[in-house]
């Protein structure tokens, strides 16, 4: 896995507090930036996930999979109203997974068009790592 340096950075420009957070709590994930650069983290994570790991990708119509301790959502973005009110409900129905979710735009405005559901986008985003040009920004849901 990769961990912060001596000087308490990651390649990924994280520091060791935010490493900490993401490996040692099994909190609800939601990395905002490109595709390739969010994946690498995923990747890097992967050995502290909850086993099993599914990835939902839900153009057919289904649910996550059970049983499962970590969720992992490529691109949250493009999950139409039925996919989030469906993930919605399973989320509450009692599994509980951490769900890992990636994202390459922010999804507030999504959240503010109507196009996202607020409930899914706050249960989801417990801890925001957002990577634009020139940084990262971590923090807690606006």
């Amino acid at each position: 896995m990769l961990m912060p340096d001596r000087f308490g950075q990651s390649p990924f420009g994280l520091g060791e507090e935010d490493w900490r957070v993401l490996t040692t709590s099994r909190v609800h994930i939601m990395l905002v930036g490109p595709d390739p650069l969010t994946s690498q983290i995923v990747d890097a994570l992967r050995q502290t996930f909850g086993e099993p790991v599914a990835q939902w990708i839900p153009n057919e119509g289904t649910n996550p999979s059970r049983p499962c301790r970590t969720l992992l959502l490529p691109n949250a973005g493009q999950l139409t109203l039925d996919d989030q009110q469906r993930l919605n409900e399973w989320l509450t129905s009692g599994c509980a997974p951490q769900v890992v979710t990636m994202a390459p735009t922010p999804l507030f405005p999504l959240v503010e068009q109507g196009r996202f559901l607020a409930s899914l986008y706050y249960r989801l985003n417990v801890v925001y790592l957002s990577f634009e040009p020139g940084g990262y920004c971590a923090g807690l849901p606006s």
